[in-house]
């Protein structure tokens, strides 16, 4: 939620005329996308922000994400100016305008953004793996990926203990249980935002 809100107010303000240096924090936003500092910088920021054994590593890093920024900019200024020029004249402010006015034209690509953000959410381990300690943070992901590196192990180190084990429980199996695990919340929430991320995802492809 914070990812899709954060995204889309900055997009909006990127839309903006009036804001000074639109086009500089615009051209930054996408920049982050081609430059990467490495892991070693990552780690450190985090844990000079205070973000190591923290909850909050789950929700700030992620609050914004310059492709989400991106698709839904796109989107925003495809609608027509005369809506938001309505509501000045009514008296609305920006804030009015955003939340009241953009937002709800906006189901289809924001449905495709939760989409996104969800899935990379879900599917993210790394910050958990490097940053986090404390049993009570770990997130599912982390231990499926600790449980698959475990059992690979088995199987390499313990030959007849693993040939044992298979007759009950195969690796293969093991690993599709996990598989599902992973998908299966995804393939819940999808059917209900299928009908706005057809409509976000082919923002662009069709003019006029």
């Amino acid at each position: 939620v914070l990812t899709v809100f954060c995204s889309a107010f900055l997009a909006y303000l990127l839309t903006r005329k009036e804001l000074p240096c639109r086009k500089f924090f615009y051209r930054m936003t996408v920049l982050t996308m081609y430059l990467n500092a490495g892991l070693i910088p990552y780690f450190i920021i985090m844990k000079n922000y205070g973000l190591k054994n923290n909850f909050l590593l789950y929700v700030i890093p992620g609050a914004i994400g310059a492709y989400f920024v991106i698709l839904i900019k796109t989107y925003m200024e495809s609608l027509p100016s005369e809506l938001a020029e309505a509501a000045t004249v009514d008296g609305a402010g920006p804030f009015t305008i955003f939340y009241k006015i953009i937002m709800p034209v906006c189901k289809p690509i924001l449905a495709s953004v939760s989409v996104f953000s969800a899935v990379n959410q879900w599917n993210s381990w790394q910050d958990n793996f490097y940053l986090v300690r404390e049993r009570s943070l770990k997130t599912l992901q982390l231990y499926l990926v600790e449980m698959l590196s475990t059992l690979d192990m088995t199987l390499i180190n313990d030959v007849n203990t693993a040939l044992e084990q298979m007759q009950k429980t195969s690796s293969l199996s093991m690993k599709a249980c996990i598989a599902v695990v992973t998908m299966l919340p995804v393939m819940l929430v999808y059917p209900f935002f299928q009908k706005y991320f057809v409509k976000g995802i082919m923002v662009g492809s069709i003019k006029g």
